[in-house]
Protein backbone atom coordinates (compact mmCIF):
# COMPACT_ATOMS: atom_id res chain seq x y z
CA UNK A 1 0.00 0.00 0.00
CA UNK A 2 1.57 3.41 -1.12
CA UNK A 3 1.84 6.53 1.04
CA UNK A 4 -1.17 8.08 -0.39
CA UNK A 5 -3.36 4.94 -0.39
CA UNK A 6 -2.61 4.99 3.58
CA UNK A 7 -3.02 8.31 4.17
CA UNK A 8 -6.55 7.89 2.14
CA UNK A 9 -7.27 4.80 4.56
CA UNK A 10 -6.52 6.73 7.75
CA UNK A 11 -8.63 10.03 6.68
CA UNK A 12 -11.69 7.31 5.72
CA UNK A 13 -11.20 5.82 9.49
CA UNK A 14 -11.50 9.19 11.21
CA UNK A 15 -14.22 10.21 9.66
CA UNK A 16 -15.76 7.17 10.13
CA UNK A 17 -14.97 6.81 14.17
CA UNK A 18 -16.51 10.32 14.28
CA UNK A 19 -19.79 8.75 12.67
CA UNK A 20 -20.00 5.68 14.32
CA UNK A 21 -19.65 7.83 17.62
CA UNK A 22 -22.54 9.91 16.55
CA UNK A 23 -24.74 6.98 15.59
CA UNK A 24 -24.72 4.87 18.82
CA UNK A 25 -26.39 7.82 20.76
CA UNK A 26 -28.72 9.28 17.49
CA UNK A 27 -29.22 6.69 15.01
CA UNK A 28 -30.11 3.15 14.15
CA UNK A 29 -27.99 0.29 12.08
CA UNK A 30 -30.42 1.11 9.15
CA UNK A 31 -29.18 4.61 9.09
CA UNK A 32 -25.90 4.14 10.27
CA UNK A 33 -25.59 1.91 7.54
CA UNK A 34 -26.47 4.15 4.61
CA UNK A 35 -23.48 6.69 6.04
CA UNK A 36 -21.11 3.70 5.88
CA UNK A 37 -21.84 3.53 1.99
CA UNK A 38 -21.80 6.78 1.52
CA UNK A 39 -18.65 7.24 2.97
CA UNK A 40 -17.18 4.81 1.09
CA UNK A 41 -18.55 6.25 -2.17
CA UNK A 42 -17.27 9.89 -1.62
CA UNK A 43 -13.93 8.32 -0.47
CA UNK A 44 -13.56 6.18 -3.86
CA UNK A 45 -14.58 9.21 -6.17
CA UNK A 46 -11.49 12.46 -6.20
CA UNK A 47 -13.37 14.30 -7.73
CA UNK A 48 -15.97 14.85 -4.85
CA UNK A 49 -13.26 16.11 -2.90
CA UNK A 50 -13.30 13.77 -0.11
CA UNK A 51 -9.77 13.83 0.65
CA UNK A 52 -9.57 17.24 0.99
CA UNK A 53 -11.06 19.97 3.55
CA UNK A 54 -11.92 19.20 7.74
CA UNK A 55 -12.69 15.50 8.29
CA UNK A 56 -15.48 17.32 11.08
CA UNK A 57 -17.15 18.71 7.92
CA UNK A 58 -17.13 15.61 6.01
CA UNK A 59 -18.29 13.50 8.74
CA UNK A 60 -21.12 15.85 9.89
CA UNK A 61 -21.75 16.49 5.98
CA UNK A 62 -22.31 12.76 5.66
CA UNK A 63 -24.76 12.48 8.11
CA UNK A 64 -27.27 15.32 7.88
CA UNK A 65 -27.01 13.48 4.20
CA UNK A 66 -28.42 10.55 5.18
CA UNK A 67 -30.94 12.64 7.86
CA UNK A 68 -32.35 14.47 5.21
CA UNK A 69 -33.03 11.12 3.05
CA UNK A 70 -34.88 9.65 5.73
CA UNK A 71 -36.63 12.73 7.67
CA UNK A 72 -34.61 12.33 10.55
CA UNK A 73 -35.52 16.36 11.49
CA UNK A 74 -38.73 15.25 12.24
CA UNK A 75 -39.53 14.32 16.17
CA UNK A 76 -42.38 12.17 15.35
CA UNK A 77 -39.87 9.73 13.73
CA UNK A 78 -37.82 6.64 16.21
CA UNK A 79 -34.50 8.53 15.21
CA UNK A 80 -34.59 12.09 15.03
CA UNK A 81 -31.60 14.59 15.33
CA UNK A 82 -31.54 18.08 14.96
CA UNK A 83 -28.65 20.20 12.78
CA UNK A 84 -27.21 21.63 15.94
CA UNK A 85 -26.80 18.28 17.51
CA UNK A 86 -24.87 17.68 14.34
CA UNK A 87 -22.87 20.27 14.87
CA UNK A 88 -22.13 20.24 18.31
CA UNK A 89 -20.86 16.38 17.78
CA UNK A 90 -18.54 17.17 15.25
CA UNK A 91 -17.43 20.21 16.23
CA UNK A 92 -18.38 21.22 12.44
CA UNK A 93 -19.64 24.90 11.62
CA UNK A 94 -23.42 24.16 10.51
CA UNK A 95 -23.69 26.30 7.25
CA UNK A 96 -20.23 24.98 5.92
CA UNK A 97 -21.35 21.27 6.34
CA UNK A 98 -24.93 21.67 5.29
CA UNK A 99 -24.01 23.22 1.97
CA UNK A 100 -21.71 20.02 1.41
CA UNK A 101 -24.46 17.68 2.42
CA UNK A 102 -26.70 19.84 -0.11
CA UNK A 103 -23.46 19.40 -2.60
CA UNK A 104 -23.05 16.18 -2.33
CA UNK A 105 -27.10 14.87 -2.60
CA UNK A 106 -27.36 17.31 -5.61
CA UNK A 107 -24.36 14.91 -7.12
CA UNK A 108 -26.23 11.62 -6.07
CA UNK A 109 -29.32 10.17 -8.47
CA UNK A 110 -32.79 9.81 -7.15
CA UNK A 111 -32.17 6.44 -8.23
CA UNK A 112 -29.21 5.38 -5.96
CA UNK A 113 -30.63 8.02 -2.98
CA UNK A 114 -33.79 6.06 -3.13
CA UNK A 115 -32.29 2.69 -3.46
CA UNK A 116 -29.15 2.97 -0.98
CA UNK A 117 -29.93 5.69 1.43
CA UNK A 118 -33.49 5.77 2.17
CA UNK A 119 -34.77 3.18 4.97
CA UNK A 120 -36.96 0.48 3.43
CA UNK A 121 -40.10 1.88 4.85
CA UNK A 122 -39.98 4.74 2.72
CA UNK A 123 -39.00 2.52 -0.61
CA UNK A 124 -42.36 2.63 -2.06
CA UNK A 125 -42.62 6.38 -1.80
CA UNK A 126 -39.50 6.59 -4.37
CA UNK A 127 -41.76 4.32 -7.00
CA UNK A 128 -43.33 6.31 -9.74
CA UNK A 129 -44.99 5.40 -12.37
CA UNK A 130 -45.77 7.64 -15.83
CA UNK A 131 -49.56 8.24 -16.29
CA UNK A 132 -50.40 10.77 -19.08
CA UNK A 133 -46.67 12.42 -19.35
CA UNK A 134 -47.12 12.93 -15.50
CA UNK A 135 -44.63 11.64 -12.55
CA UNK A 136 -47.61 9.94 -10.56
CA UNK A 137 -45.94 8.18 -6.94
CA UNK A 138 -46.80 4.40 -6.88
CA UNK A 139 -47.54 4.45 -3.21
CA UNK A 140 -47.50 7.99 -0.71
CA UNK A 141 -47.29 5.74 2.12
CA UNK A 142 -44.94 4.21 4.73
CA UNK A 143 -44.23 0.68 5.25
CA UNK A 144 -43.28 0.17 8.43
CA UNK A 145 -42.96 -3.38 8.68
CA UNK A 146 -40.63 -3.76 5.90
CA UNK A 147 -37.32 -5.10 6.15
CA UNK A 148 -34.17 -3.02 5.89
CA UNK A 149 -31.87 -3.93 2.89
CA UNK A 150 -29.19 -7.02 3.86
CA UNK A 151 -25.86 -5.47 2.27
CA UNK A 152 -22.38 -5.77 3.87
CA UNK A 153 -22.34 -2.13 5.93
CA UNK A 154 -26.23 -2.86 6.91
CA UNK A 155 -24.45 -5.94 8.43
CA UNK A 156 -21.54 -3.79 10.33
CA UNK A 157 -23.93 -1.26 11.46
CA UNK A 158 -25.59 -4.39 13.14
CA UNK A 159 -22.14 -5.42 14.80
CA UNK A 160 -21.40 -2.15 16.16
CA UNK A 161 -24.73 -1.90 18.11
CA UNK A 162 -24.86 -4.84 18.97
CA UNK A 163 -21.63 -4.74 20.54
CA UNK A 164 -22.75 -1.11 22.11
CA UNK A 165 -26.21 -2.92 23.54
CA UNK A 166 -23.82 -5.70 25.32
CA UNK A 167 -21.74 -3.09 27.26
CA UNK A 168 -24.33 -0.75 27.69
CA UNK A 169 -27.80 -2.10 27.63
CA UNK A 170 -30.32 -2.32 25.28
CA UNK A 171 -30.99 1.31 23.49
CA UNK A 172 -34.24 3.36 23.21
CA UNK A 173 -35.31 5.24 20.56
CA UNK A 174 -35.14 9.12 20.53
CA UNK A 175 -38.76 9.49 20.41
CA UNK A 176 -39.32 7.64 23.48
CA UNK A 177 -36.48 9.12 24.87
CA UNK A 178 -37.90 12.60 23.97
CA UNK A 179 -41.19 11.36 25.58
CA UNK A 180 -39.83 10.40 28.62
CA UNK A 181 -38.19 13.39 28.88
CA UNK A 182 -41.11 15.87 28.26
CA UNK A 183 -43.33 13.28 30.97
CA UNK A 184 -40.28 14.05 33.31
CA UNK A 185 -40.50 17.83 32.52
CA UNK A 186 -43.92 18.18 33.39
CA UNK A 187 -44.01 16.34 36.24
CA UNK A 188 -40.98 18.69 37.45
CA UNK A 189 -42.93 21.82 36.38
CA UNK A 190 -45.80 20.19 38.57
CA UNK A 191 -44.04 20.04 41.55
CA UNK A 192 -42.56 23.20 41.39
CA UNK A 193 -46.09 24.64 40.51
CA UNK A 194 -47.36 23.12 43.48
CA UNK A 195 -44.61 23.95 45.83
CA UNK A 196 -45.32 26.94 44.63
CA UNK A 197 -49.11 27.31 45.70
CA UNK A 198 -47.82 25.46 49.45
CA UNK A 199 -45.37 28.06 49.73
CA UNK A 200 -48.54 30.82 49.29
CA UNK A 201 -50.77 29.13 51.76
CA UNK A 202 -47.87 28.75 54.55
CA UNK A 203 -47.57 32.76 53.86
CA UNK A 204 -50.78 33.44 54.20
CA UNK A 205 -51.66 31.21 57.14
CA UNK A 206 -48.80 33.31 58.35
CA UNK A 207 -50.50 36.32 57.41
CA UNK A 208 -53.65 35.59 58.89
CA UNK A 209 -51.19 34.42 61.86
CA UNK A 210 -49.69 37.78 62.71
CA UNK A 211 -52.91 40.46 61.57
CA UNK A 212 -54.41 37.86 64.85
CA UNK A 213 -51.95 38.40 66.82
CA UNK A 214 -52.33 42.16 66.08
CA UNK A 215 -56.02 42.08 67.11
CA UNK A 216 -55.34 40.19 70.15
CA UNK A 217 -52.91 42.77 71.38
CA UNK A 218 -55.11 45.51 70.73
CA UNK A 219 -58.31 44.22 71.94
CA UNK A 220 -57.22 44.57 75.54
CA UNK A 221 -56.47 47.80 75.40
CA UNK A 222 -59.69 49.48 74.91
CA UNK A 223 -61.10 48.64 78.16
CA UNK A 224 -57.56 50.03 79.74
CA UNK A 225 -59.34 53.55 80.98
CA UNK A 226 -62.80 51.44 82.62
Amino acid sequence: MSKKEQQQLLRREEVKDSIAHFAVKYMDAETYGFCLILLELLSQFEELGFQRGKKEIWAAAIVLSVVRCNFMLDKNEDWWVTVDEIAEHCGANKSTFSQKSTNILNSLSEEFVGKFLTRACFQGMFEVEYINGFMIPVNTDRDDDAEPLETEHYAEAKLLFESFENEFGKRITRRELYAINQIEALKIKQLEEAKKREQKEQERQEELADKKAEMDHIQPSLFEDF
